[in-house]
């Protein structure tokens, strides 16, 4: 060491980088320059440090999947892969209502909520006219407590960049199909967006992706036509978007259960992989089964009746559906194999998060204990056995004005041919 700096003390940051042969350790000792070892280290820990800096990148979701997709080529071999997604999980246990339309789903939904009915005005509505009930979409999302949208808040400022992707899909998607019944939601996505350095849970308010949800898919746009439109890769990555910001913090503070009401179950409704199980996840299946042409014809004449002045068409359409599995076992037996067929496939009655409730066993041929059962599936068993003379007479009645609404367009024997059409045993024309 020099004469002009014999206190260590002195010696300035420069000096020490060219002693150890341009090697400068933040925040750590000065290290021994003549142990080839420990310099050696140091100069690991350069490299580490300017390849993590300069080279080294993540890639999201759908980068990985579009470079997997094109084999090796082009893949860099400094870049770090996210780790692979093992599972789905919500924070709070879901539990959903699944029914297809005409099984008399929001029927169902006002009895188990009925205990809630005072605190839910607005939500819950009849129509005496047609014996028809029906429940808002907005049930489950009105029921998200604070603790959860505060959850939700946290995530998205995060990575802002994650609901702008929402926002993006949901607007291109509406564009590719010529529709504008979205703007709403885009509106509150894109008031989110401007303030998101700054985000609150009022801010996150009124966005309701179970409204978006249950109305996306029609008879004119399947899950398989998103699919086509919007491309593999990318549906992908918007619902596994809109989990994680959004339904994995989601918790009621009205429902023993976050509960949304819906036609299609929640993982087939937004993609989730079979190998990828969703965790707290359940659901209750409304099955028509066997009755799905007394549904059906429900479905219609109720349709026919919400007119003031009923057409002749609706008769006549009504009908030509009645005569014609009058008429024939074998039609009668192809239409029901196909419609139980196409049931069990939408609504995932196989799937091992379901739970089955058959309309005859819950409507036609009362069963006090599934009906027991369904309450309890949505955390209010103590109320239904409190409560079970009231609630089981309001299925009856509900059956009851049913059959009254069909005898103004067919006859008891039809009806009953209808109701029960394989195991029934009254003959065919």
């Amino acid at each position: 060491m020099s004469e002009e700096h014999d206190n260590p003390e002195e010696i300035t940051d420069e000096e020490i980088a060219i002693s150890n042969r341009g090697i400068i350790i933040n925040d750590s000792p000065i290290l021994d320059k003549t142990d080839p070892v420990v310099v050696e280290e140091a100069q690991d820990e350069l490299i580490t440090e300017e390849i993590s800096d300069e080279k080294i990148h993540r890639i999201t979701p759908t980068q990985l999947d579009e470079r997997l997709a094109r084999g090796e080529e082009g893949k860099d071999e400094t870049e770090e892969l996210p780790p692979e997604r093992k599972e789905y999980t919500f924070y709070k246990p879901k539990h959903d209502l699944v029914f297809l339309p005409g099984t008399g789903g929001n029927f169902f939904a006002t009895q188990i909520y009925d205990k809630l009915a005072p605190s839910l005005v607005g939500i819950f509505e009849y129509n005496e006219r047609i014996n028809e009930y029906s429940v808002k979409q907005t049930l489950s999302h009105l029921s998200i407590n604070g603790t959860s949208r505060s959850n939700v808040v946290s995530e998205i400022r995060k990575i802002p960049q994650r609901l702008q992707y929402i926002h993006d899909y949901i607007y291109d998607m509406q564009l590719s199909r010529g529709i504008n019944k979205y703007d709403w939601l885009l509106n509150e996505l894109g008031n989110s967006l401007l303030v998101t350095h700054r985000l609150t849970q009022f801010d996150i308010q009124n966005i309701a992706f179970s409204d978006f949800l249950i109305s996306k898919n029609s008879d004119n746009f399947t899950l398989e036509d998103e699919m086509r439109l919007m491309g593999d890769l990318r549906v992908g990555e918007f619902y596994d978007n809109l989990h994680d910001l959004f339904y994995h913090h989601y918790e009621a503070h009205l429902f023993p259960y976050m509960t949304d009401i819906c036609h299609i179950p929640y993982h087939l409704n937004t993609f989730k992989h079979s190998k990828k199980p969703l965790k707290n996840y359940q659901y209750a299946c409304i099955i028509s089964n066997e009755q799905c042409l007394y549904t059906q014809l429900l479905q219609m004449v109720k349709h026919a009746l919400r007119n003031k002045t009923i057409n002749d068409s609706d008769v006549r359409q009504i009908r030509e559906f009645v005569e014609k599995f009058t008429d024939s076992r074998h039609a009668t037996y192809e239409h029901v194999m196909s419609k139980m067929y196409s049931e069990m496939n939408t609504i995932g009655i196989n799937d091992i998060y379901s739970h089955h409730y058959y309309y005859r066993e819950m409507i036609l041929d009362v069963d006090e204990d599934r009906w027991g059962d369904f309450f309890h599936f949505f955390g209010f068993s103590e109320y239904f056995w409190l409560n079970k003379t009231r609630l089981i007479d309001n299925v009856h009645q509900y059956h009851s004005k049913n059959i009254d609404l069909l005898l103004n367009f067919v006859t008891k024997r039809e009806i009953e041919l209808l109701m029960y059409p394989i195991t029934s045993n009254i003959r065919h024309r």
